[in-house]
């Protein structure tokens, strides 16, 4: 299929207006999320919300719509941190629970958006180590620390950032 035919854009953008045909086209949304990631958000088929280099592609600049790609995928340890670490930390609140358990995954995902801290596992969430890094970024972190992270004295001393 040709696909010069249809402009998409600066963007993306236009794969929006396409037809459910050409949005189904894999070499079509590739060129889409190569422009834009936002363009997988248009993507309805399945098989293509399930391919690695559209979706690897698409997180380097949307992590957020890591909600939109297959469970496999969401669990896909590569494909997570890339969502996390280049968009401001969004996307780890899809992830699936082994990615959302991964320290290191978590640990880029709050250095980018410390406010990340409300979607790690429970274990991760009650780290110490993981809690402090958030709190050096946002001030509103501690409200979403664990009562015993509260009163842990180390935490306290760093408490929230100075405004």
């Amino acid at each position: 299929m040709a696909h010069g035919t249809l402009k998409l854009g600066k963007n993306g953008t236009a794969l929006q207006y396409a037809s459910e045909q050409r949005r189904s086209d894999a070499t079509l949304v590739l060129l889409a999320v190569q422009e834009s990631g936002g363009a997988l958000a248009h993507v309805d088929d399945e098989r293509l919300l399930g391919d690695d280099e559209i979706v690897r592609t698409a997180m380097a600049t949307r992590g957020d719509l890591l909600r939109l790609v297959s469970s496999r995928l969401r669990g896909d340890h590569d494909i997570v941190r890339r969502a996390v670490t280049n968009s401001l930390g969004q996307g780890l609140e899809f992830a699936e629970p082994e990615c959302q358990d991964d320290t290191a995954i978590v640990r880029a995902a709050i250095s980018h958006w410390p406010l990340a801290l409300q979607h790690p596992s429970a274990r991760l969430r009650n780290d110490k180590e993981i809690a402090l890094l958030a709190l050096r970024g946002e001030v509103q972190v501690f409200g979403v620390l664990s009562s015993e992270l509260q009163n842990d004295g180390d935490v306290i001393v760093a408490g929230p950032p100075k405004e």
